[in-house]
């Protein structure tokens, strides 16, 4: 027998409200692996502030400096989850749930910059704070190049066409294929490469690789980023000129087949950042390979700093 439309309307309510409450949850798992590459920046570079601190300052000057970072983490993943949680109704736009889910993702989904943004000055400020003498130098460039590109893609490119108003146009266009390339660079694939390069050294008894592998490694980032770059430009570009030409007219809208013809240029555009990409990403894998004389624990020197102020070891 065929459902009447008001069970119709309820089944489907609750279809959606599953769908609410499972993308929330992954939300909120999305935030704690952005608090963890906030975590990663902080021990890479406070902690080791802190213990070379504490040879030489007072107890309580180290015990403040200690407090004033937990407080601004916790700030900043308060705010994460504030913005963030509430902020994925940006998703919910045009999925059949509820009107009110357009100002609920709209207002909170805009906030969600706010985070990023100080996610990456706090972590600018704990390498600052450190000098930036950390011996693995690989590690640190990708934790803040984490906070960075995570802010670009999932905060300024997340912006972009956040609002339901300029969603309705840009939903499923090349837009969100930008935002989407930069925010799984930055948020996740730069988090992963970080705790690579930071554990890798250890499980092989080092504190840090080579001059010349972490110089490859270095290297490597750049290379991506840049090919990352061309990539979410071209799209980004693409994204626009297909809104203006298939989205937006009231008339005369070009058809979807006809709008891909216009963006060749980008496409072949975004191939080469791709290309470039790769380049950088085959760098990475060979730096696994590259030898020279790593930092060992045992080469710490006498007068402090722990295992994270250590030097490279001197051939004899």
């Amino acid at each position: 027998m065929a459902l009447d439309t008001q069970t119709g309307m309820k089944i489907s309510a609750g279809v959606a409200s599953v769908l609410v409450a499972g993308t929330l949850v992954v939300l909120k798992l999305w935030a704690l692996g952005v608090t963890g590459s906030l975590s990663v920046a902080a021990s890479l570079a406070d902690s080791a502030t802190l213990i070379d601190a504490a040879s030489s300052a007072p107890l309580a000057d180290t015990a403040a400096a200690t407090g004033a970072s937990l407080t601004g983490l916790t700030v900043i993943v308060a705010a994460a989850l504030f913005s963030g949680i509430l902020g994925t109704g940006h998703h919910f736009y045009w999925i059949g749930t509820p009107g009110y889910w357009q100002w609920i993702g709209s207002i909170f989904s805009a906030m969600e910059p706010i985070p990023f943004f100080m996610m990456t000055v706090f972590a600018f400020n704990m390498v600052q704070r450190r000098r930036r003498d950390h011996p693995n130098q690989a590690a640190v460039l990708w934790a803040v190049g984490t906070s960075v590109m995570g802010f670009l893609g999932a905060g300024l490119w997340g912006f972009i066409h956040t609002l339901s108003p300029v969603n309705y146009y840009t939903h499923g266009s090349q837009i969100t294929a930008a935002h989407g390339h930069l925010a799984f660079y930055g948020a996740y694939v730069l988090v992963v490469i970080t705790l690579i390069s930071y554990a890798m050294p250890t499980l092989r008894g080092r504190i840090a690789n080579s001059q010349k592998a972490q110089s490859a490694e270095m290297w490597s980032f750049w290379i991506m980023t840049i090919g990352m770059a061309v990539m979410v430009l071209a799209l980004t570009g693409a994204g626009v000129l297909q809104v203006w030409l298939q989205r937006m007219p009231t008339e005369g809208a070009m058809s979807f087949m006809a709008t891909q013809d216009q963006l060749a240029f980008f496409y072949w555009t975004r191939i080469a950042g791709g290309v470039i990409f790769l380049l950088g990403q085959f760098l990475y894998f060979a730096s696994f390979f590259i030898g020279g004389e790593p930092v060992r624990a045992e080469t710490v020197q006498s007068g402090g700093g722990g295992m994270l102020g250590a030097r490279p070891a001197q051939r004899a």
